[in-house]
């Protein structure tokens, strides 16, 4: 408003002098040139006029400035207001940070007690194995054991109820052939130990190329004599399928690796294991029906589990097979291939099956491929296996100088004496210790 009185007022009195000049200007002008009063008169108009356009650029000069000044003003206005605006999300950030961090220790202490029920449970269960030792080294030292008897008690280790009778577990005595005969005191000592329950796990590492990190562990189950002899799975698997004794040995080897790997996700280590499922466990159906009903009870276990089948018992797999593998693999269980003798294998085949491992030898593998009946190169075996979803495993590398052709065929993992020994896993507190050294 003052501005605009000042403009009123100076633009007055400039009239009035631009007047009096331009009349003073026109009236000297008349009399030293001689005018006419009315070429007097427009030189005044004249005058008047040029004076007016002066004073109007000079009053817009200002009201330009003014406005320029109004426009800064405006600028610093909104730069105050976009700190203010900052400072507020700063505040909201910084409560939504307070309010995370509150969470994630909640999610800690939750994730506390869970591991803490897992490791009460582990010991329950190791307690009820502890129990069922002794119960049947009691039972046995009044005299031997049936079949029967030793499978029902290997049953119970799977905490199920089991309605059994006569004819559901009558193995023992049914007729032998002349080899079964013959290995009579091998099956004889098998039952022995296993009502002894002189019947240990071991784990063998499969470790990554070329860093050698450990990557899964494969376990079997070894058996003790009287004599504390150890009888590996080639020494009696043979006999014992013949015998029928390997659904219980299955079961034995099955309870103990969900322990372990339940020992792993305790300690942050979450290392597969590859468990080896005879074909023959697959056929018995009292066996088979628990092993479901278990792995169901036991399906978080399901990505650290990975369910082994030799090539030869895949062969061989008719409709109750099949179905078995289905029942595993709908559970979220997956497989590996083992003892591969045979490379014109179909990978997309076995992938749709739930199969993600495929094991050769070494020895077939870089000396034998193509007698094998590999349809692809060596040198790009590993790579084709890859792709179509699977991973390659050379097992049975006993020596340092075939690391280098493993690598320039790509494998990426091996297993064999050359990276570590089966080692013995043992119950309790130390069920991991001989492991954690190799790692």
């Amino acid at each position: 408003m003052r501005l605009r009185e000042i403009s009123y007022g100076g633009t007055i009195s400039i009239f009035v002098i631009v007047l009096v000049i331009a009349g003073s200007i026109a009236t000297s002008a008349s009399i030293l040139l001689g005018l006419s009063l009315a070429e007097n008169i427009m030189s005044i108009a004249l005058m008047v006029l040029v004076l007016l356009v002066v004073h109007i650029v000079f009053m817009l000069s200002i009201k330009t400035g003014r406005n320029g000044e109004a426009t800064l003003d405006q600028k610093i206005n909104y730069i105050a207001s976009e700190i203010t605006a900052l400072r507020k999300q700063q505040a909201h950030m910084r409560q939504h940070f307070d309010h995370e961090l509150q969470h994630m220790h909640g999610l800690q202490k939750t994730t506390d007690d869970s591991l803490e029920k897992m490791a009460q449970d582990i010991e329950i269960g190791i307690a009820n194995l502890l129990n069922e030792t002794q119960n049947i080294s009691l039972s046995s030292s009044s005299k031997p054991l049936t079949f029967a008897q030793i499978k029902i008690q290997q049953q119970s280790l799977f905490d199920i109820d089991i309605d059994v009778d006569d004819g559901d577990l009558e193995m023992v005595d049914k007729p032998m052939s002349k080899q079964d005969i013959e290995d009579n005191s091998l099956i004889d000592l098998l039952n022995q130990s296993l009502a002894d329950n002189k019947v240990d796990l071991y784990a063998q590492p499969i470790v990554t190329l070329p860093d050698r990190h450990i990557a899964y562990y494969e376990s079997y189950t070894w058996i003790r004599d009287g004599n504390g002899k150890v009888i590996t799975p080639r020494e009696y698997l043979d006999t014992a399928e013949r015998a029928g004794i390997m659904p219980v040995i299955d079961n034995l080897m099955l309870f103990r690796s969900v322990l372990l790997a339940r020992r792993f996700v305790e300690r942050n280590r979450e290392l597969k294991i590859f468990c080896n499922i005879s074909g023959h466990s697959l056929l018995d159906m009292t066996f088979f029906d628990q092993f479901v009903e278990f792995m169901n009870n036991n399906q978080e276990q399901s990505e650290m589990l990975v369910f082994e089948f030799s090539q030869k018992t895949l062969a061989e797999t008719g409709i109750i097979e099949s179905e078995a593998l289905l029942s595993l693999k709908d559970l979220g269980f997956r497989f590996s291939l083992d003892n591969v003798t045979d490379l014109n294998l179909d990978f997309t085949k076995l992938y749709a099956m739930g199969f993600r491992y495929i094991k050769i030898a070494a020895g077939i593998f870089l000396n034998n491929a193509e007698e094998h009946g590999a349809q692809i190169l060596v040198d790009d075996f590993a790579e084709h296996v890859r792709r179509s979803g699977l991973e390659l495993i050379i097992d049975e590398v006993q020596n340092e100088h075939i690391v280098p052709e493993l690598l320039e065929c790509h494998v990426k993992y091996a297993q064999g004496y050359l990276f570590g020994e089966p080692t013995l896993v043992r119950d309790k507190s130390h069920l991991l210790d001989e492991l954690k050294q190799t790692a």
